[in-house]
């Protein structure tokens, strides 16, 4: 039985918009457990995929983007083995002002579940200043995939012109922080407002949480197939954290290709290792 709550009340604290949302596994199936959101954030109700044992939400931001003051938190969280799929309606817009807007997102992840979250794309305009803290809790056995799109307002631009805008994602294990990750661009960041490369206006990064060195290795045969002349990808493994990838690329849509290649590789094993999880407690029996 789905028993979800849902509220939308003024928020006392000056928070402009916050989304909390839980997502447990009952059988073989994931449900939303529990939504709660006030001011510009919502939620859309969910759609099940994989046989009807996985929901899929998107976000929604009601107002015409991240405007100057604004502040906004995001809360997801997976139950043990619980699986989720969680996308945005939009980009992100962030619009001109000197103090600019901050979103903070926490994501907890339970033992052995499995965490797709669609690219959030950030559109910096001119003389905007925005900040952006993940952080991501995951439990021993846990999988996500997170990802970022960052994208120039023009293609032909050479700069930024924007105040600030980071992008930082922590990751913590229940031993303690063992990642940061942060991109930083606009006037007052070390790059004084150069964008990363002309010709490719569009910057991706991605971490795939609990992936292992064998991920990287076939992460490594898909970059070898990509065009260059349309995307130029890294991939790096850490230990005790997974893989995290950089793209460049021409055009957002070349960025999303990349991503979803790199999602249903860490989905595939991901689903490996849940059959030899359960193998092992049916030999165990």
């Amino acid at each position: 039985m789905n028993t979800t709550r849902c509220s939308s009340v003024p928020d006392e604290t000056g928070i402009t918009g916050r989304v909390e949302v839980e997502f447990c596994r009952r059988g073989e199936r994931t449900i939303v457990e529990r939504q709660q959101f006030l001011g510009l954030l919502r939620m859309s109700r969910p759609v099940y995929r994989r046989e009807g044992t996985c929901p899929e939400v998107q976000l929604i931001h009601l107002g015409p983007g991240a405007m100057d003051g604004d502040d906004y938190e995001q809360r997801l969280t997976l139950g043990s083995g619980a699986m989720a799929v969680v996308g945005f309606q939009s980009y992100a817009k962030v619009l001109p002002g000197a103090v600019g807007a901050t979103q903070r997102t926490s994501i907890t992840l339970g033992s052995e579940s499995y965490l797709t979250m669609r690219p959030n794309v950030v559109i910096p305009y001119s003389h905007c200043t925005y900040t952006s803290v993940t952080d991501i809790y995951a439990e021993d056995g846990a999988r996500a995939i997170v990802a970022d799109v960052l994208t120039a307002e023009s293609t032909q631009a050479a700069e930024l012109d924007c105040n600030l805008v980071s992008l930082t994602t922590r990751l913590f294990r229940p031993n303690g922080f063992v990642l940061r990750d942060c991109i930083q661009v606009g006037r007052h960041s070390l790059s004084r407002g150069h964008i990363w490369s002309s010709e490719f206006p569009v910057l991706g990064s991605v971490i795939l949480v609990g992936a292992g060195r064998h991920v990287e290795n076939a992460l490594h045969q898909v970059v070898e197939s990509i065009d260059p002349a349309k995307a130029q990808v890294g991939v790096s493994y850490l230990v005790g954290a997974g893989v995290v990838i950089r793209i460049m690329a021409g055009r957002v849509q070349f960025v999303e290709q990349v991503i979803e290649r790199v999602s249903h590789i860490l989905e595939a094993d991901a689903q490996r290792q849940s059959f030899e999880v359960e193998q092992a407690g049916v030999v165990s029996e």
